[in-house]
């Protein structure tokens, strides 16, 4: 990214480029913390989630070596990656997301 701005940001300022660059690390950051944020609240939501999750980590965990997530064993992790997503379609990224907290 930072190769980019240099390359592509008409004015050469280092100030300019700094600039940019540290905006695409904040939203990097906050949109990722945000979404963990939102997936956390969407588990205490919903607690007929957690069994089916937990069973699903454990099983890729005992076919793992060492017992240990890898990058290998992400894609094996559907119902998560799932969850995530829906997560991510209810609660789309935004520099600004203020969460409404209604009782159900």
């Amino acid at each position: 990214m930072l190769t980019y701005n240099i390359q592509n940001v008409p004015k050469q300022d280092p100030a300019v480029i700094t600039a940019a660059q540290l905006f695409v690390n904040f939203a990097a950051i906050h949109t990722t913390s945000n979404q963990l944020t939102n997936m956390l609240y969407d588990l205490a939501a919903h607690p007929e989630y957690h069994e089916p999750l937990r069973l699903e980590i454990e099983e890729v965990l005992a076919s793992e070596p060492e017992h240990v997530l890898s990058k290998g064993s992400m894609p094996k992790l559907r119902k998560l990656d799932s969850f995530m997503k829906e997560t991510q379609r209810c609660y789309p990224p935004a520099l600004v997301r203020i969460r409404d907290i209604r009782s159900t």
